[in-house]
């Protein structure tokens, strides 16, 4: 029985992950599109294939690798409440006139260490926090794996809640 080259065996896993990648982008592309034409979905298939190739391409540049637990994904189900709540602060506050440009704070992720599990968790964390309006991870520490988050949301379910589960 004859092994596989080791580019030849990883092959089928770039492609999956360059994908996915690309999945993720034209989904982001589509969902901003206020009319959905032909023409932006080829556009938006030919940038997301690029923009996954691209992802693959940095990150094995880097050498760096992590990996995703699909148990992290339970908390998020919150999102879209967490999404309409910021959506609804951000957009009231150029109408209140004594409110602060918005507050930094740390928020334990769990995600420190330099094992593949705690960089995927960091992503996740930072992901988590930074899809909704009303905040944004500014940093994260990845010894203690402390987000630094800016809130200008201050009501309501936090996105801060899914980073930590």
């Amino acid at each position: 029985m004859s092994r596989k080259p080791f580019a030849r065996r990883r092959l089928p896993w770039l492609a999956a992950e360059a994908a996915a990648w690309a999945a993720v982008a034209f989904g982001f592309w589509v969902v901003t599109l206020s009319q959905i034409s032909s023409e932006e979905v080829v556009v938006a298939a030919g940038c997301a294939v690029l923009c996954g190739v691209a992802a693959v391409g940095a990150r094995w540049a880097i050498q760096d690798s992590w990996s995703f637990d699909p148990r992290w994904l339970g908390s998020l189900w919150r999102l879209p409440i967490v999404l309409f709540t910021d959506a609804a602060q951000v957009l009231a506050a150029p109408w209140q006139p004594h409110r602060s440009p918005g507050d930094f704070e740390t928020v334990p992720a769990g995600a420190g260490g330099d094992s593949a599990r705690a960089r995927g968790r960091r992503v996740v964390a930072a992901l988590a926090v930074s899809v909704t309006p009303g905040t944004f991870a500014v940093d994260i520490d990845p010894t203690s794996g402390d987000l630094l988050v800016h809130r200008l949301a201050r009501r309501g379910p936090s996105s801060e809640d899914a980073a930590r589960q």
